[in-house]
């Protein structure tokens, strides 16, 4: 036997309780990987995921990484004299966040994870919730002229 499948022979199977189709709660024994890929891979639920949740989700990640991006580029490089053109383009973005903010709330009433209470149902949603105030006050500061 290989020492792969020594390991994955000791490590204890643990069960996650999902719903049927009619209804049911039912045990569901799954081995689940240990480690940061299996940790992120559990808390992704890709598997569990219905298309439109799926959808929602790439969408929200997609919005918030933009926004992540430009704002941090907008760190490293301020106009603190007030550059009115900049700061209606980061404007624009801070609303591109809310947007995202509206999908990561469609996201988190449709995903699984939701209803076990899994840990991480929660994260998108905070996130861009932070990132939207944070990114307001970034544009204030860094293109608003109140440097």
């Amino acid at each position: 036997m290989r020492e792969t499948e020594a390991q994955d022979a000791r490590r204890p199977e643990y069960g996650r309780v999902v719903e049927g189709e009619d209804g049911t709660l039912l045990e569901e024994v799954v081995r689940q990987k240990v480690g940061f890929v299996g940790a992120v891979r559990d808390w992704l639920a890709w598997g569990r995921r219905k298309r439109k949740n799926k959808a929602l989700f790439v969408i929200s990640v997609a919005i918030a990484l933009f926004v992540t991006a430009a704002f941090t580029w907008a760190s490293f490089n301020p106009a603190p004299e007030g550059d009115y053109t900049l700061y209606v383009v980061f404007y624009w973005v801070w609303g591109l966040c809310a947007i995202g903010l509206l999908f990561a709330m469609g996201e988190w009433k449709t995903s699984p994870l939701r209803k076990n209470s899994e840990r991480g149902h929660l994260f998108i949603l905070l996130y861009i919730g932070a990132l939207l105030i944070i990114t307001r006050a970034l544009t204030s500061v860094l293109y608003g002229g109140y440097l």
